[in-house]
């Protein structure tokens, strides 16, 4: 019988996310059985897929709602509870502080032996009442030292040097860059000598969708292409605006794969931050990763603090958060000399990179040995 590890998510379905997603191919490719106490926040969602089985602890909330945190804290109650069946010694992997805080107290009288998997750091995560920060932070904290390993995509995230701490920064799976190169391939996928600009993900207004709508309002350069592809909500109005301006090709929602491959035919990326939250100065994203891995070049407004390696090797540009005219003129200048932004893709070529799944399944094997 192989082993199982209780993978906590306040998620319906490890597909949902990419971090779940990712989780869930590297626990299940290490041999072990994943039982998923989940999150259904709605009841069309569909539970996940075997191998992976589910145990829903929490229905209910949806993912836009005044009172959200009070759902929250329904599911760190229903985590707490269903924690307390499991018997002793169980490996517990926890994704958020939403998670790990209801698994700490008994991982500290070592009923669990937990991962913490700190992806998000909540006290830095949200605009926090000012006595509310200092509260979370100690959960934080707490949680961090009751896990056997405590992992976060940067060190500027975790400044203090705990034993357990681990440091994996957000890059793809070895399966979906194998993936996406056989697709580019297929497909013909290049960059030609148009200039191109990708804009994936969540395309969201506080991720760079209200900074280009409003660079495209007061752009007076060569045409160029606006490569978008992800989740968009279409009663965002700044969304809408974007999907209808000639400069726009929507593929829309692709699969990881897909979203990899499309970097091949892109100059740039955008990966803008709203740096009035504090954890978005300190950005670990994913698209960095893919970035680097396809050589596209990174554009991200200069507030993110944790970008300024890409900076330093010539492979990302920025600008300010709040200045549209200085995005506008950035691009113009790429439309008209689309080599600049492919010189400084390559450039990215001379940074380390190991697959997410190798280092995490070195971390795997850490904990559970």
């Amino acid at each position: 019988m192989s082993r199982r590890v209780v993978l906590l998510a306040p998620v319906a379905n490890v597909g949902s996310l990419v971090r779940t997603r990712k989780i869930a191919s590297v626990l299940s490719r290490e041999g072990l059985d994943i039982l998923h106490l989940a999150w259904k926040r709605d009841p069309a969602e569909p539970d996940n897929e075997p191998p992976v089985a589910t145990r829903t602890v929490l229905a209910g909330g949806g993912y836009k709602n005044r009172a959200l945190i009070r759902w929250y804290l329904r599911y760190m109650a229903a985590l707490r509870r269903a924690l307390r069946e499991l018997p002793a010694g169980a490996d517990v992997y926890a994704l958020s502080l939403w998670s790990a805080h209801p698994a700490a107290r008994l991982a500290g009288g070592r009923r669990l032996n937990l991962f913490f998997d700190d992806n998000d750091t909540l006290s830095l995560a949200y605009p926090w009442p000012g006595p509310v920060r200092p509260v979370i932070a100690r959960m934080e904290r707490r949680a961090a030292a009751a896990a056997k390993i405590h992992l976060v995509p940067s060190s500027a995230r975790w400044p203090s040097a705990d034993p357990n701490l681990r440091v994996v920064p957000n890059y793809p799976l070895t399966d979906d860059l194998a993936k996406a190169n056989e697709i580019a391939r297929q497909r013909g996928y290049v960059r030609d000598g148009t200039f191109t600009l990708y804009v994936n993900g969540w395309l969201a207004p506080t991720r760079g969708l209200d900074s280009l709508v409003q660079a495209l309002d007061v752009y007076d350069g060569p045409p160029f292409r606006v490569l978008l592809a992800g989740r968009i909500d279409p009663t965002v109005p700044q969304a809408a605006r974007l999907m209808e301006h000639p400069f726009a090709e929507y593929r829309g929602e692709v699969t990881p794969a897909e979203s990899l491959a499309l970097y091949h035919r892109a100059h740039a990326c955008l990966t803008f931050y709203d740096p009035s939250l504090a954890i978005n100065r300190l950005a670990e994203s994913n698209k960095w990763g893919d970035c680097v891995l396809t050589r596209c070049a990174i554009l991200v407004n200069e507030e993110v603090a944790t970008a300024q390696p890409y900076r330093e090797i010539g492979g990302a540009a920025a600008v300010p958060y709040a200045d549209p005219r200085a995005l506008a003129d950035l691009l113009a200048r790429w439309a008209q000399n689309p080599a600049e932004p492919l010189e400084m893709g390559a450039r990215l070529a001379g940074l380390p990179f190991r697959p997410w799944d190798e280092a995490m399944a070195a971390l795997v094997r850490e904990w559970l040995a």
